[in-house]
């Protein structure tokens, strides 16, 4: 490392490390992958150029994404996002009929239920007993 230089970016200008999100993680090793080829592990080095704090917070990041883009751990959810993505307007569409069926169905309800009351208003009722319910 040159004299007088940052170490940290040494090391990220040389490409030796990344120091950056979880996809900057990715590029690095599947730069790696593209120069090596297919390798048994990847060594996570520790510096200590961060605080304890912001450490821990880039290991969960890298357990969170980098660790299952790998291992394709997150395989079947992207494809299902994927699935649902590419079949969102039929989904959209049935969701719609549904809802409008249901809105139909409570409307004739409702018109019905008038129609009722409106037939029996002339029918005098009982204020108390069985026959008032």
């Amino acid at each position: 490392m040159p004299a007088g230089r940052d170490s940290l970016e040494w090391f990220v200008e040389n490409r030796y490390g990344v120091c950056g999100t979880p996809d900057d993680a990715i590029a690095l090793i599947e730069r790696l992958f593209e120069k090596q080829g297919t390798f048994g592990a990847f060594l996570h080095q520790a510096h200590n150029w961060a605080d304890f704090a912001a450490s821990k917070r880039s290991y969960e990041l890298y357990a969170r994404y980098v660790m299952p883009h790998f291992s394709r751990a997150n395989a079947p959810r992207a494809a299902s996002y994927q699935w649902c993505g590419d079949n969102r307007a039929e989904f959209s569409a049935k969701r719609n009929a549904a809802a409008k069926a249901m809105f139909d169905k409570h409307e004739a309800e409702q018109r019905a239920a008038h129609e009722l009351a409106n037939a029996d208003a002339g029918v005098a009722r009982p204020e108390r007993g069985r026959e008032a319910w």
